[in-house]
């Protein structure tokens, strides 16, 4: 993950120094043998309600690194990424996301003789449906107000989980009955753009139920349970397990979870 010393990464994500959205980015460049500036930004709770955020946005709010970035595109927020060798700047975490797809091998296709076009329509399928769920868990962490709001509605941010995890498990239920595999969202043996955000929220999720001495959402969702499994033992991804990143808090500090 960090640069060699004879050769620069050609390949930069910079978010918060969380998992949150840049999870999944991260691990694709992992699971892709890359080498990759990890640019993190870091939200330090100040000790009086506050927050400061300056090493994104500069310590006068327009001299840090959003400042130099909206230079090269002015829709530029976190996360992004910086395609040096080529010099685009992406910004939109779906964008984001489909961009490294395609630089990667990631976008699905050829690797197990699927129609590219095909492919690449469910990833884009998937991830907008991971998207939906991620959009949710973000109003249940930053916007219940507190802990007891967080706690108090948590019945209700579970049961709305439960909806998307069954789309979910329908829809590897269907690659299976297709005999397209159902291990993993596009492919049949390896993972696509897809399964890296669906991994990471089915983790993060099972991490904010262990939060609250509640059982996990995955009993009920066998072909979930066994990608989750799946996706975690993928040799390629060792390293990204092994590095600091992995462990980052899941959200910034203003979250009720983090």
């Amino acid at each position: 993950m960090s640069p060699s010393e004879d050769k620069k990464p050609t390949i930069e994500i910079g978010y918060w120094k969380i998992r949150g959205l840049a999870a999944p980015m991260r691990m694709m460049a992992c699971y892709a043998g890359v080498d990759f500036k990890d640019a993190t930004c870091e939200c330090i709770a100040d000790g009086e309600g506050g927050f400061d955020t300056s090493s994104w946005f500069g310590p006068n709010g327009t001299d840090g690194p959003k400042a130099a970035l909206l230079q090269q595109n002015p829709l530029i927020n976190l996360p992004y990424v910086v395609d040096h060798a080529r010099g685009i700047v992406i910004a939109q975490s779906n964008a984001c996301l489909q961009y490294l797809a395609r630089q990667l091998g990631l976008y699905g296709g050829a690797s197990d003789g699927a129609n590219t076009d095909k492919a690449a329509a469910e990833c884009d399928q998937i991830l907008c449906q991971v998207m939906d769920l991620r959009n949710a868990a973000v109003g249940w962490y930053y916007g219940s107000g507190s802990r007891a709001g967080y706690e108090s509605s948590a019945d209700g941010h579970l049961a709305c989980v439960k909806v998307h995890y069954t789309k979910l498990e329908a829809w590897l239920a269907h690659k299976q009955r297709l005999g397209e595999g159902g291990t993993f969202f596009v492919m049949q043996t390896t993972p696509a753009v897809p399964d890296f955000h669906v991994w990471e929220q089915i983790d993060q999720h099972e991490a904010a139920c262990k939060d609250l001495g509640r059982a996990s959402l995955l009993a009920d969702f066998p072909l979930l349970a066994a990608f989750h499994c799946a996706f975690r033992k993928l040799p390629e991804l060792a390293a990204y397990f092994d590095s600091p990143a992995s462990t980052f808090p899941i959200n910034n500090p203003q979250a009720a979870f983090y």
